[in-house]
Order: C-alpha cells, then sequence, then structure tokens
C-alpha cells in the first residue's frame, strides 16, 4: 500500500471516530449531531476516495467513485445544515428555505449518481488510482458546493460581526477552520494536474478541518486555532532546526575526535548516531521549554508579558486560603506590573467596604458605606473603568466622580463573585506618569476575576476554621495546626510551646453584666491578645474563655532561648490584660495562664501530652491565686517556675 491512500484512509477514519464520539455523547445538542452528520459525510468521501486509490479495475474504480460521491453530494447540505443551526438566534424564513433547498439538491444530485451526464467514467491517474471524468451535469455539483461554502461563510461572517463573547470566538474559529477545506481542494487539484509527487496534503488538511471544527464546537475551553497552527508549526520548525544543528555538530566532534582511534571500525556510524542522541536527549526539557517560551514571545508580541502575568496570577490565586496571605499578593502583583502611586483594596466588611490593603502613601482607615452611590454604581457596570471613561459617559454622576476624586483614583476595579460585589481596587495614576494602557485594563479584569473567586473561597475557608464570636481559630483548628507543629518540632528538634489562657472570675462578669457583655469582653480581649504575639503565632479559642496559643521556635532557637521569648510573651499579655478596661462597662480583667516548653527531642510526645502539661500549668497558676503565669520545661528536667 502507497503512502497517498494511507493518507486517505487515515482522513477516512478520524472522521467517522469523531463523528460517533459525538453521536454517542452529544445526543442531546441538536447543533453538535448536525457536526456529526457533516462528519460522517467526509468520512465516506474520504473512505470511497481510498478505495479508489486502491481499485485494481477500472470497473472497481468507477464503483467506487460513485460511492465516494454520496459522500460529497451531502457535504454541502450538511454544513449549511450546521451553520443554520449554530447561528439560529439570527434564523428567518430565508435560512429555513436554503436548507430544505440544500437538502433537495443533494437528493436530486444523488439520483443522478449513476447517469452518464453527471460521471461519464474514470481514467488512470498517477497517486490517486482513477480520476474522475465529469459528465455535463458535473457542474451543477461544483456550483452547489461553492454556493453553499460562500453562503455558509457569509453567515458566518454576519454572526461574528452581530455576536459578542464566547460565540463571537467560536465564529471566528469557524471561518478560519475553512481555510483548512480550500487548501484541501487546491492541493487536490494540484495533485490532479501536476507529475510532480505531492504527498497527500490535501487528506492532511481534510483531518485539520474536521477536528479544528468539532474542537471549536464541543470543548469548553476555547482557545484561538489560528494561534495554536502558528505555535505548532514554529515549533516543528524550530525543533527541526535545533535537532539538525546538534546532530550536525555532534557529528563533526565525534568526527574529529574519534576518527583516528577508530579508523578501521565499523562502530563509527553507531557513535556518530547516539552521541547526538544522548545530548539532545538530556538537554530537550529546558530546551523545549525555552523553544515554547520564544514561540509565545514571537506570536502573541508586545502581549507575551501581559499574558504570562495573567497566567502565574492565575494559577497562585487558586491556591491562596489564607485571606492575610491572599489580600497581600493581590495588592503586591497589581503593584509591581502596573506600578501605581497609590492602590487601596475594598473589602466589604459588615456594613461598609473597608480598606484590607494598600500600597504607596495611602491611609488604610477608608471605608464606604453600602449605600453609597459609588457601590449600587459598580453593581450595575460590573466593568473596569478609568476616571476619563466615568467623566466622558456618566458626567451626570457627580457624588460618584466627587467620591474617585477624593481617593486620586485613576482606574477603579470591581471584585465580583456569584453575581455580588465582594469588594473593588482603586489605583491611582502611573508613577511614570502615563496613561493605563488596553493591555493594562486586561490585566486587571483578568486578575478582577480570579481574585474576587479567591477571596470568596478564602472567606469560606476562613469561617470554617474560625470562631464565630472572637473571629479567632477554632478548637478543632488548633488541633490540626498543633500536629503538623509538634511533627515539625520532632523531625528538626526544634522547640515548640502552647499557652493555655483563661479569664479569672469569668463566670461573676456574665452574671453581673449579661452575656452579651461578657461576649463583648472576649472579643475585646482577643483584640488585645492579637496585638501582642508574633503574626505566625496560632491563637485559637479554646472553649468558653479559655484560648490556646501555639508558638513554634524560629529556626534553630536554643531551648533556653525559645524559653526566655515565650516567658516574656506569656507575662506581657497578663499585663497588657490587667491595665485595659474591657466593654462599654469598663470592666477590670485579669487572667491567668499555663505555658508548657517543649525541647523537640523526646520522640513520645504526643499532642495530648503537651496540651495537658499546659492545663496542669494553668490549674496551679489559678490555685496559687489567679493572675499568675505558671512554665515547664517538657522532657529535659521537668520543673516548675512561676514567671510572677
Amino acid at each position: 500500500m502507497e503512502w497517498y491512500p494511507l493518507g486517505t484512509l487515515a482522513a477516512a477514519l478520524f472522521n467517522l471516530t469523531l463523528a460517533v464520539v459525538i453521536y454517542k455523547r452529544q445526543r442531546n445538542k441538536r447543533a453538535n449531531l448536525l457536526l456529526a452528520n457533516l462528519l460522517i459525510a467526509l468520512a465516506v468521501w474520504c473512505f470511497g476516495s481510498f478505495m479508489v486509490n486502491i481499485a485494481s479495475s477500472v470497473e472497481q474504480g468507477l464503483l467506487w467513485t460513485r460511492i465516494s460521491h454520496i459522500g460529497a453530494i451531502f457535504i454541502p447540505s450538511t454544513f449549511i445544515h450546521f451553520i443554520w443551526e449554530f447561528s439560529k438566534p439570527r434564523k428567518n424564513k430565508n435560512n429555513l428555505l436554503m436548507v430544505v433547498v440544500a437538502y433537495l439538491a443533494s437528493t436530486y444530485l444523488l439520483l443522478l449518481l449513476f447517469d452518464p451526464s453527471f460521471i461519464s467514467g474514470v481514467s488512470t491517474a498517477k497517486y490517486i488510482g482513477y480520476a474522475t471524468e465529469p459528465g455535463s451535469k458535473y457542474l451543477i455539483l461544483i456550483i452547489f458546493l461553492g454556493l453553499c461554502f460562500v453562503s455558509g461563510a457569509y453567515r458566518l461572517f454576519y454572526f461574528y460581526r452581530d455576536t459578542e463573547g464566547y460565540r463571537k470566538q467560536q465564529a471566528k474559529n469557524f471561518l478560519f477552520s475553512m481555510l483548512f477545506a480550500l487548501l484541501a481542494v487546491g492541493a487536490y487539484f494540484a495533485v490532479l494536474t501536476t507529475s510532480v509527487a505531492i504527498p497527500p496534503i490535501e487528506n492532511f488538511l481534510i483531518i485539520a478541518f474536521s477536528g479544528a471544527f468539532s474542537y471549536n464546537m464541543l470543548t469548553k475551553r476555547l482557545a484561538d486555532i489560528k494561534l495554536i497552527v502558528a505555535k505548532a508549526t514554529l515549533f516543528l520548525a524550530y525543533s527541526i532546526a535545533v535537532i539538525a544543528s546538534y546532530t550536525a555538530l555532534s557529528a563533526l566532534s565525534t568526527w574529529v575526535f574519534f576518527r583516528h582511534a577508530f579508523e578501521h571500525s565499523s562502530y563509527i556510524p553507531l557513535l556518530t548516531a547516539t552521541i547526538p542522541f544522548a545530548i539532545f536527549a538530556m538537554i530537550f526539557p529546558p530546551l523545549r521549554k525555552g523553544i515554547i517560551s520564544y514561540i509565545d514571545k514571537v506570536v502573541y508580541g508586545r502581549d507575551y508579558n501581559y499574558r504570562q502575568v495573567i497566567k502565574e496570577t492565575s494559577e497562585a490565586l487558586v491556591s491562596i486560603l489564607n485571606m492575610r496571605e491572599l489580600l497581600g499578593f493581590i495588592n503586591d502583583t497589581v503593584s509591581h506590573n502596573l506600578k501605581p502611586k497609590r492602590l487601596y483594596l475594598f473589602l466589604k466588611d459588615g456594613h461598609y467596604f473597608q480598606v484590607k490593603a494598600f500600597s504607596g502613601v495611602a491611609s488604610s482607615n477608608r471605608k464606604i458605606a453600602k449605600e453609597n452611590a459609588l457601590i449600587a454604581f459598580l453593581e450595575t457596570e460590573r466593568r473596569t473603568m478609568s476616571l476619563w471613561d466615568i467623566e466622558s459617559n456618566f458626567s451626570e454622576e457627580i457624588k460618584i466622580i466627587s467620591t474617585l476624586k477624593r481617593m486620586n483614583a485613576e482606574v477603579i476595579v470591581p471584585l465580583l463573585a456569584k453575581d455580588r460585589l465582594t469588594g473593588f481596587i482603586v489605583l491611582d495614576e502611573k508613577k511614570s506618569g502615563k496613561s493605563y494602557s488596553p493591555q493594562d485594563m486586561e490585566v486587571l479584569n483578568a486578575i478582577a476575576t480570579n481574585a474576587a473567586i479567591a477571596v470568596e473561597n478564602a472567606h469560606l475557608y476562613q469561617e470554617a476554621i474560625t470562631d464565630g464570636l472572637t473571629g479567632l481559630y477554632h478548637h478543632k483548628y488548633f488541633q490540626f495546626r498543633i500536629k503538623e507543629e509538634l511533627a515539625r518540632s520532632h523531625r528538626y528538634h526544634f522547640p515548640l510551646a502552647v499557652i493555655m489562657l483563661d479569664i479569672d472570675f469569668f463566670k461573676k462578669i456574665n452574671d453581673r453584666h449579661g452575656h452579651q457583655i461578657g461576649d463583648q469582653v472576649l472579643v475585646e480581649l482577643a483584640s488585645v491578645v492579637r496585638k501582642n504575639i508574633r503574626l505566625f503565632d496560632v491563637f485559637a479559642r479554646y472553649g468558653g474563655e479559655e484560648f490556646a496559643l501555639l508558638l513554634p521556635s524560629m529556626g534553630e532557637e536554643s531551648m533556653e532561648e525559645h524559653y526566655k521569648k515565650v516567658s516574656s510573651i506569656a507575662n506581657r499579655l497578663k499585663k497588657e490584660i490587667e491595665k485595659n478596661k474591657f466593654s462599654d462597662n469598663k470592666i477590670n480583667l485579669t487572667v491567668s495562664l499555663g505555658v508548657a516548653i517543649f525541647d523537640g527531642k523526646d520522640p513520645q510526645m504526643t499532642t495530648a501530652k503537651l496540651i495537658n502539661q499546659a492545663d496542669v500549668q494553668l490549674y496551679k497558676a489559678k490555685e496559687a491565686g489567679r493572675n499568675r503565669v505558671f512554665v515547664t520545661k517538657v522532657a529535659t528536667a521537668d520543673y516548675l517556675y512561676e514567671v510572677s
């Protein structure tokens, strides 16, 4: 079997496989089923052509030529029907009539199939077995094909022009895919009219056409087919160039260095083939990455850096669940890439939208009420806008423009999750004094879309691991973190401390002032403790009026160093709480603290034992008169030490 029939068979099997897959998986989508019908017609045409390629007699060649033309006859009508269904928001009687007329024309041509005036015979032809000898009525099929192709392209163009979003991109990709069909026809006629051996290009173009059409219709993650083709072509060209260069260089080096040693050896060809292969195998992964990066720069041009920012930001935002880390990342990413003089990141917090992150010389205490006209405006417009856009198109919105000018806002970016405004980003003018470009606005839109979802996820995660009253981590999360930190302590022999903190005589506060005041005391105490511990310490509400703190060491601290640090923090907490007044009733509080410090050297130490050791010290602090700190070192020299 020669290479040309193989290409025809490959095209037939490819189209048939695609059609079967679509029939089985897309039964409820009419446009997809019509696409499958088109693929079946293409498969019939290609399989018939394959049989013509391998026919052993004129009679067989003529029979399979007529069978292949069954597919050719129904390609135009199924194509028109698919285009009509795809663009049916613009359907009208003329479009429906065109589909009916197309099927009637296909039926008429089918009746002419065995008429000599349609196909008069076949003649032997180089590469393709037998060529069709058209009759006088064969011109009808050519005109029919041309009319359907042109009308389909015309219809797609107007659909592309009049629609927006995802469907617009689909229509654009369909139009581009149709170029493959045109090229396939041109390649087929080139085979018929030239004596030069031409590879079965038209078969591969048919595969490209049907593959691009199917991908464009079925995929949920639409890509620009033109870019895919450009990138694939460049990658192939660069890869061939690199392989050729390294092979030539390695073969030359082998010949220069080894030809005297192996002058009479038959292993020289093997050696010259193996060395370049080994070198290329070693360098291919980083080389491939470099080639792809370079191709992206060529294909996307000046947009490459913007696309990289969008890609890297999207990947990072998906993985961040800690709200503080997330807000810092959004703030740093926008500031680094767009370089505004000032930036505010507002998030919804109760009745207000408050600044949660900022950069530049900015105020962190700004807040805007939900009823503010700016909030209603963002919920309505739902898009990134510059101050110039708002002044030009919404000049009557004086309050909104005034609010933006007070913040020195040059651009405002809404953060929308599940159709709700969860926050917005305000950017001052650029440090360079230049205006924000369309690419800058595209980057902001992409970051905002992903940031809004990430903020929503972080909120949900925060709610899942925090106490609803105080906003501290809850008991379950504390248990999760202490397991993590104890495992780290065991692995690296780093010290780890647990502090159990209990409010003295809290029941009396509830009995005398009521539970609402008691709740207010808990919230304010949590705020005081937060301000006096390190950023990475874990502070949780353990239960009722009891709190727990987890204080890991910073790197390779000794037990004594960590002991001094933890003791200092515990004592400071006791003193800060003692000197503060809590709630509207100005209540004085004292607390008792039990501290257990583990040196990381006892493999039998468990979380339960460590917490129990801190609990024991807490009870002893209470027995000693309350308002005290008791510390124990665990697994070195178990002893008690009262700090104050």
